[in-house]
């Protein structure tokens, strides 16, 4: 099983808009963001399974990842720059939505990210004639 939740947390906190815009590199993993930062992005993994494998070897896994923002204000203009990173290195959006914490006065727009990613290099055996069907 291979994670690419470092590459993620890397790719944002190494992207200069995004540090300009956060002030700072303030992407966390999931449970470990200060709870008074502000803006900021925790990533986390949602789904993680084996897409593609025969013989008892992986090919490929799919993964989902959430980047959730958290911001005092409007968070569209960081949430715009994670979209452009994730896309850059080779996810793309499955979804996204908005919601505003009125105890804390938090602006949290989820982002959901799709992957698949070869394991192995070369291709899985192919079915023998006879065992195909007609």
């Amino acid at each position: 099983m291979i994670s690419l939740k470092g590459t993620i947390i890397d790719a944002l906190n190494n992207d200069a808009a995004i540090k300009t815009l956060l002030k700072g590199q303030h992407v966390y993993p999931l449970g470990t963001a200060p709870a008074t930062q502000y803006p900021r992005i925790v990533v986390w993994e949602v789904v993680n399974i084996d897409a593609d494998s025969a013989d008892d070897t992986v090919y490929s896994s799919r993964m989902i990842y959430q980047v959730d923002v958290f911001a005092k204000s409007n968070p569209e203009p960081i949430a715009r720059e994670v979209d452009r990173v994730m896309k850059q290195i080779g996810f793309s959006r499955n979804g996204g939505a908005d919601d505003y914490d009125e105890d804390a006065k938090v602006f949290f727009k989820a982002l959901r990210y799709a992957i698949l990613v070869e394991e192995v290099t070369g291709n899985p055996p192919q079915e023998s004639q006879e065992s195909q069907e007609p």
